[in-house]
């Protein structure tokens, strides 16, 4: 009888857990490096920042105003001479002269002499504001106003003007206009310029 009994060495049962590690040569390779420094921390200013550069100082300053004495001096020009046209004579009938604030001989009846008076004493006020505080704009705009309402009411009373010449002349009675009215008239015309005038360096 033969004797078929294992062998005296075995082979090694086969493994299951993949393949085995590989060698160590000393542990994992540094991480590559391009020259540079590294990037800052988060939060933080890179060094050097703000050196020579200037500090915020605030919004810009406002710029001067611009003088206007020209347009300022023409208000007050025109102011000055509807003051006087309110008293110089408007008109003349049979020797009796007649102003802003009535007749010569009588004083029963008051006429527009005192709107031209205050208008032109307020015109004077605001050019002397406008000269000397160049408050420009709002003092230019409220010079235009009264400007033109003097004008407005110079130009009324030179039509009633005219309606008592042809009274008068119907009636055969001498009549002659005087300055006054006129006066009134050009001041108004002059201190509207120069108001206008005013605003337009303003808004420039």
């Amino acid at each position: 009888m033969s004797d078929f009994g294992s062998p005296s060495n075995p082979p090694p049962p086969p493994s299951y857990g993949g393949p085995p590690p590989p060698p160590s040569f000393g542990g994992p390779p540094p991480p590559p490096s391009f020259g540079g420094p590294p990037p800052p921390a988060y939060g933080t200013a890179p060094a050097g920042w703000g050196q020579g550069a200037p500090g915020w100082v605030g919004p810009p300053a406002k710029p001067p105003r611009r003088p206007v004495p020209v347009p300022a001096i023409l208000i007050a020009v025109g102011g000055a001479l509807s003051v006087i046209g309110s008293f110089v004579t408007w008109f003349t009938i049979d020797g009796t002269s007649f102003t802003g604030f009535g007749s010569s001989s009588t004083d029963d009846t008051v006429k527009d002499g005192p709107v031209f008076l205050t208008m032109g004493i307020v015109l004077i006020v605001l050019a002397v504001i406008l000269f000397v505080m160049k408050k420009v704009l709002g003092v230019a705009i409220t010079a235009i106003v009264f400007a033109g309402l003097t004008a407005i009411f110079a130009l009324a009373d030179l039509g009633d003007v005219d309606d008592v010449k042809s009274v008068a002349r119907a009636f055969d009675s001498e009549f002659t206009t005087g300055p006054g009215l006129y006066l009134c008239l050009v001041g108004a015309l002059v201190a509207l310029g120069g108001s206008i005038w005013a605003t337009a360096v303003r808004r420039r």
